[in-house]
């Protein structure tokens, strides 16, 4: 297996902290939008503008609501 790691700045570290997403639940959405994008064929890199990123992960995530939703019932 290979081994992925996210930095994450740190108002995004604050928002996680603020809705209860530890290390392990942002780490299984991480792997599910990877998952995602690599079934659809989404390879897509956002830009480095923070607006242009969060735009990608709300069409991201509106794609795969079901998923997404899903995984925030376990």
């Amino acid at each position: 297996m290979t081994q992925i790691v996210l930095d994450v700045s740190p108002s995004l570290a604050r928002e996680l902290a603020a809705r209860h997403i530890d290390e392990s639940r942002a780490g299984e959405i991480a792997l599910a939008a990877l998952r995602v994008c690599v079934e659809q064929g989404t390879h897509a890199v956002p830009s480095s503008d923070p607006e242009d990123a969060a735009t990608f992960a709300r069409e991201l995530i509106e794609q795969n609501r079901p998923l997404f939703e899903e995984l925030a019932q376990l």
